[in-house]
């Protein structure tokens, strides 16, 4: 290898680290969160879920829904040691405030953490 191909190398290492780094950050939910989720709700339609069941966007990353932001909550106060905990753990909370817990919205059909209407709030960090 003669000395100018070594900085030939450095400069395509370089290049190929800053292009990457350019790329957007993928959701949290890709695939982790949303594959445990689906696995464990697959008795009621589940399969079919996206992103949208945390996210407010279908496509995922920020902001979560009510529901996105409980699991993140939950998942953080674990230690972020076990995905399916956390679902589990939400399934009692009544996260988007309709009066009905994420469990029993889930074994209805419906999306956890969206409320009828224009009045789903939405959370941009753990802080809001």
């Amino acid at each position: 290898m003669t000395k100018c191909s070594g900085h030939r190398n450095r400069w395509l290492l370089l290049t190929l680290v800053t292009w990457l780094s350019l790329l957007p950050a993928t959701a949290m939910a890709i695939p982790p969160f949303l594959t445990v989720w689906q696995g464990e709700y697959s008795a009621f339609g589940a399969g079919n879920s996206d992103c949208h069941v945390c996210h407010a966007n279908s496509g995922g990353n920020t902001p979560w829904n009510a529901y996105g932001i409980e699991l993140v909550r939950i998942y953080y106060a674990l230690d972020k040691s076990s995905i399916l905990e956390a679902i589990r753990i939400a399934e009692d909370f009544d996260s988007d405030g309709d009066c009905s817990t994420s469990e029993e919205e889930i074994s209805s059909g419906s999306h956890p953490g969206w409320r009828y209407g224009d009045t789903n709030r939405f959370y941009h960090r753990f802080e809001d």
